[in-house]
């Protein structure tokens, strides 16, 4: 394939090769496919995934492509896939799981059930079948009917979409203690530092300490009470360890060894410390969010023999699945040097955990965002001017769902196409109507509406914009003198002005109220107080927005990804000015949309103010506003054809 791929490639550059990651979902095979892929993401345009698995895993892994890299040219193509079985509680599944393939469209760009065609008693595979067929008759299952009613209603964009559960949270969060840990290896740690917001905890000596100590005559270092591991209150497992010297060491050839370290309050942190192998045919492994010796994450720097770096969930002391290569996006041939020291920086977050090696991310693991028992995803379909909601129960009885529609207007009326039933009925040439969808029409719809959503069913509901979108409409001015001042900057204030005009919930004659004491009585302030309302925008403090200061290129993009409401974790760092930034996260984020670019030096410059013609630019790639009018009358006498943004401002500033 390599081979093949580079001369194809060369020769017809615009050409979409497919490799594949094998016939599962994971597991070792996939993992090898991935690991080459990732490597080598410039001849793998698109990767074919297969599996099928039982309806219980399809509900369970509606998540698994929100994790996918996005910073990649390597794009799914979902080329086989079934639930094994043709029961409505099979073609529900599947439709829980499709959610999760709209919502991350950006990541698989296309998707086929398989097999298509089955004659009935001409089988070598019987599990699932879309459509089964005899001499003279078809038979559609409902597994068809999910198929249709999400290719029929595909829409031109998939819409931010969350579901909510009411009394329902989760808070398993990641949280816990450290653990240092080997595996048939010796290894030495030292320098073990866990900093957690503005507290910074050393938990095994260090070197100055050490030193220091050493250098007291007036302190008998054999009876000093700081000598022993459980002096530092480390809790030592499997394996002979002992702290010599400042340094924390296990000299064991025991699979599995380890030294833990109980913090079970400790969230958001770092942990910095250094390492070395001195032994044995692995690298080291470092463990985090832990509740004890056997239940933690385990970052296993030169596993699998010395060649791997991966986060591992670690249960009873048994490793279990945390997704294929392609969710963990972990950094392969990583080789632990003897005698060498490492140095390692792990980082935790809510549901993130990220590794460094010698300042280089080493692997990285983001915890699965759980779904159900109602799945949900939307599209807007440019055509028909419709917002299409795809709402999926799986429960015994009906559910409530309150939908919120923000930045575009509902019209009252709208269309559902339904199916519902006892999750046990299957279609057959006798019944072939047992579970098939029906037509139906709801008159409550608003941007603010409840929807009754029948008990183990699909609803695919049909809204219509009454007025033009923020994919339409104009949302900045000019000025007065008929210019827009193209290289001017804007001020937080004007920019507050924009995202408030684009939010279809947005009212020019609304009074919203807010706190910031120096936009009272400003021509601005119900924009400044909408957008903080919506949470889009934050003030300096509680009390001053510092309204009339020219917005940075940083400020700006955490304003947009609050707006377009994007995930912000997971992300390898695009610019080399960004990564100790405060809105490091933001900004990969819309790197990851390609809604911002940097310079040709790769940097972003975050702290520098961001011109007009720059915001508008921004806001038209996050609202794919790409379709630029070609007979748009220019109002502006200072912009002219030959300015680089031209089109991106007429696009934000003139009617059509």
């Amino acid at each position: 394939y390599y081979e093949f791929a580079k001369q194809i490639h060369e020769k017809y550059p615009e050409m979409n090769l497919v490799t594949t990651s094998g016939t599962a979902s994971s597991g070792t095979n996939n993992d090898l496919a991935w690991n080459w892929i990732n490597a080598h993401t410039e001849l793998a345009d698109r990767v074919d995934e297969h599996y099928y698995e039982n309806p219980d895993w399809f509900r369970a892994h509606a998540y698994r492509y929100d994790n996918y890299r996005r910073d990649t040219n390597s794009k799914v193509f979902l080329g086989e896939y079934a639930s094994k079985g043709n029961a409505w509680y099979n073609a529900l599944s599947e439709a829980a799981f499709m959610t999760g393939l709209e919502r991350n469209a950006d990541v698989v760009r296309m998707a086929s059930y398989a097999p298509m065609f089955a004659k009935y008693g001409n089988t070598q595979w019987s599990a699932a079948n879309m459509i089964w067929f005899n001499n003279e008759e078809i038979m559609l299952t409902p597994n068809y009917y999910v198929q249709s009613l999400f290719s029929n209603n595909k829409g031109d964009y998939s819409l931010p979409t969350e579901v909510e559960m009411n009394g329902i949270y989760d808070e398993d969060y990641f949280h816990g203690g450290v653990v240092l840990g080997s595996w048939g290896t010796q290894n030495e740690f030292k320098n073990v530092t866990l900093v957690s917001g503005d507290t910074i905890g050393t938990i095994s000596p260090n070197d100055d300490e050490f030193f220091k100590m050493e250098d007291d005559e007036d302190t008998d270092n054999s009876n000093d009470t700081w000598n022993t591991l459980d002096d530092w209150g480390w809790q030592t497992g499997v394996g002979e360890w002992s702290l010599k010297d400042g340094v924390i060491s296990q000299i064991s050839d025991s699979t599995g060894s380890t030294c833990f370290y109980e913090y079970d309050g400790a969230r958001y942190y770092t942990l910095d410390l250094k390492a070395k192998k001195t032994g044995g045919g692995e690298g080291f492994q470092i463990g985090v969010a832990a509740e004890d010796n056997l239940n933690y994450y385990r970052v296993n720097i030169g596993g699998w023999g010395n060649t791997t770096a991966k986060i591992q969930h670690i249960v009873n002391g048994v490793s279990v699945d945390v997704g294929n290569v392609a969710e963990c996006s972990f950094l392969t041939n990583i080789t632990v040097e003897e005698d060498r020291w490492y140095d390692v920086t792990i980082t935790v977050n809510d549901d993130y955990i990220a590794a460094y090696i010698d300042g280089k991310l080493a692997c990285s693991y983001s915890k699965p965002k759980e779904y159900g028992p109602v799945y949900a995803s939307s599209v807007y379909d440019k055509e028909t001017n419709e917002v299409i909601v795809k709402v999926v129960n799986t429960l015994d009885s009906k559910v409530p769902v309150d939908l919120n529609i923000d930045r575009a207007s509902i019209a009252s009326n709208a269309k559902t196409f339904i199916m519902e039933g006892d999750t046990s009925l299957e279609n057959s040439l006798d019944n072939p109507t047992a579970i098939v969808p029906y037509a139906g029409e709801i008159t409550n719809a608003a941007n603010n509406f409840t929807y009754n959503a029948p008990a183990n069913s699909l609803s695919v509901i049909k809204l219509s914009v009454t007025d033009k979108t923020a994919t339409e409409r104009p949302y900045i001015s000019g000025y007065p003198d008929g210019t827009f001042r193209p290289d001017n900057t804007i001020t937080r204030a004007e920019t507050t002005v924009l995202f408030a005009k684009l939010s279809a919930g947005f009212d020019e004659n609304g009074d919203y109220r807010g706190g910031f004491s120096d936009t009272t009585g400003a021509w601005y302030s119900k924009y400044v107080n909408f957008a903080a309302n919506q949470g889009y925008v934050n003030g300096r403090s509680k009390y001053w927005f510092d309204p009339e200061n020219s917005i940075t290129r940083a400020e700006f993009a955490t304003i947009l990804c609050n707006y377009l409401e994007l995930k912000t974790t997971n992300f390898q760092n695009t610019y080399k000015d960004i990564s100790s930034h405060w809105a490091v996260n933001y900004i990969n984020a819309l790197s990851e949309k390609d809604i911002v670019s940097g310079y040709d030096d790769n940097t972003f410059h975050p702290d520098n103010t961001i011109t007009r013609a720059e915001a508008v630019t921004m806001i038209n790639k996050a609202l794919s506003r790409t379709d630029k009018p070609s007979d748009l009358e220019n109002p502006f006498a200072d912009v002219f054809p030959t300015h680089w943004a031209y089109g991106e401002i007429l696009e934000a500033a003139v009617s059509h």
